[in-house]
């Protein structure tokens, strides 16, 4: 039993419509805590969580912290000088962020916690529904919804396997002492808070210490971050994943008994299914498929399966769940039809997620144009990865790009950076490229232009996908 967290413990949750925050507010009212709680706007989350019975009030600044609280959780986007915190403080009122929640929420289980830069999501996400459908009953808290987890972001199981996104984001993730950690890759971000890439991979270098004593670390082989953290810890078991073109059987066995390396190879996309065979060790596992495209999703998968293989001994298993994952929200996402335009909603919001999600849907629809509405996010990362994203934009066939997405607590409006000058670099590239200065703006002209047989992509991490959702009514 959770002794923070005891039934009839009063919680109050500030910037509860957070994906994470939101989950871990689930899981407390399952635990029979009475949970309610804020957020400056009404959103999808906000609903989800009306809808289960978590009382959401939505204000900007007003303190409706209510006088009985006993533990205040609140998103690292509110200040420390936030009047319901500044409430809190002066009442006495225990306080702690979402990450220091987390922690304490997982601290019983045997914990799998997947990090890294990219692909977090769905590997979370698909090592959920494959525990899930081997009948192990996971409690899952995931930065997304996913559709095979009822459409929501928290799962709460009876067993004591715990699945949890973690998020390196001031270094969240060092809250968690997990059995199983996953570093999928190291590709610098978070520049507001890691301004350089030695910064950044020092915070997963200690993530790494934060394992259970005997537990397993699985990385990328070909991470050069990543694989350069591998000989830290002599006592964890090691795995490695990683995507080779080569036949299986010609993969090298680098395994010891401490080790074992899993390769995946890409075998066919067909009929919007992409199939590959996974080996461990040399020895292949047989051919798996998955609904989407992308070398990333390759990588995700064969990531979720040496994550699960301790738990799950039966391949078919692993194979039949791998075959029926859908998805999640905002992760390759099919909205609808636009006119005669097929859309698809996406949350990438770095360069290297905006090029696996182009390589992608070019792999998926090999023959036709591709417009891209892109909008980035938080304007420290716009301004550091400028090059970078326009060199991955220029993979789309038609670029719109929306005003930056400004994040609250993070962007400071004096060094406000604007992609408004990508377009003409854009252009010297050959490319069709516009900029509209907010959404309502890219909805006038995308209403406004001819739209044919083509893919429209709606990308971003901020408020992008609801453009994406009201263009297809």
């Amino acid at each position: 039993m959770n002794q923070t967290f005891k039934p009839g413990t009063k919680v109050y949750c500030l910037g509860i419509g957070g994906i994470g925050l939101s989950g871990a507010s689930q899981w407390m009212k399952e635990l029979g805590c009475e949970v309610s709680g804020s957020d400056r706007a009404v959103s999808i989350v906000t609903e989800m969580l009306e809808k289960m019975g978590i009382s959401v009030k939505i204000e900007e600044t007003t303190v409706n912290v209510p006088e009985e609280t006993q533990i205040v959780v609140y998103s690292d986007a509110l200040p420390f000088e936030h009047p319901a915190r500044v409430f809190a403080r002066e009442k006495g009122i225990r306080e702690m962020n979402y990450a220091k929640c987390l922690g304490l929420l997982t601290e019983s289980y045997r914990c799998i916690a997947v990090a890294g830069s990219h692909g977090k999501s769905t590997t979370t996400a698909l090592i959920a529904h494959i525990l899930t459908e081997a009948g192990l009953d996971p409690t899952v808290v995931v930065g997304t919804k996913v559709p095979t987890l009822g459409n929501v972001n928290f799962r709460f199981g009876k067993s004591d396997i715990v699945v949890v996104e973690a998020d390196e984001f001031r270094s969240h993730f060092l809250e968690l002492s997990p059995t199983v950690a996953i570093i999928n890759n190291i590709d610098h971000d978070h520049v507001d808070v890691f301004p350089t890439i030695e910064l950044y991979v020092d915070a997963f270098r200690k993530f790494i210490g934060k394992i259970k004593t005997g537990g397993e670390l699985i990385l990328w082989a070909s991470d050069k971050y990543s694989t350069g953290l591998m000989e830290l810890r002599n006592d964890l078991k090691i795995s490695t994943f990683d995507l080779v073109n080569a036949e299986i059987a010609s993969v090298a066995t680098l395994a010891t008994s401490q080790r074992r390396d899993y390769a995946v190879t890409f075998q066919r996309y067909e009929d919007g299914r992409q199939y590959f065979v996974v080996a461990c060790d040399g020895v292949s596992l047989g051919e798996f498929n998955v609904a989407f495209p992308g070398d990333h999703m390759l990588l995700d998968a064969v990531t979720a399966i040496s994550a699960v293989a301790p738990f799950v001994d039966d391949v078919e298993k692993i194979r039949n769940a791998m075959a029926t994952f859908r998805g999640t929200w905002r992760r390759f996402e099919l909205v609808g039809k636009y006119k005669s335009a097929t859309v698809i909603s996406d949350y990438a919001h770095h360069p290297t997620e905006l090029r696996a999600l182009l390589s992608g849907a070019r792999q998926a629809y090999p023959n036709k144009k591709i417009t891209i509405v892109f909008q980035p996010h938080q304007s420290t990362r716009t301004q550091a990865f400028g090059d970078d994203f326009v060199e991955a934009l220029s993979l789309a066939d038609e670029v719109l790009l929306v005003e930056v997405f400004s994040v609250a607590g993070r962007d400071n409006p004096k060094d406000f950076a604007t992609d408004r000058h990508w377009v003409e670099i854009l252009k010297q590239k050959g490319k069709e490229a516009y900029f509209a200065e907010d959404l309502y703006m890219a909805e006038k002209m995308l209403r406004e232009t001819e739209t044919t047989d083509e893919i429209l992509l709606f990308v971003g991490a901020g408020s992008i996908d609801g453009l994406a959702r009201s263009i297809v009514q």
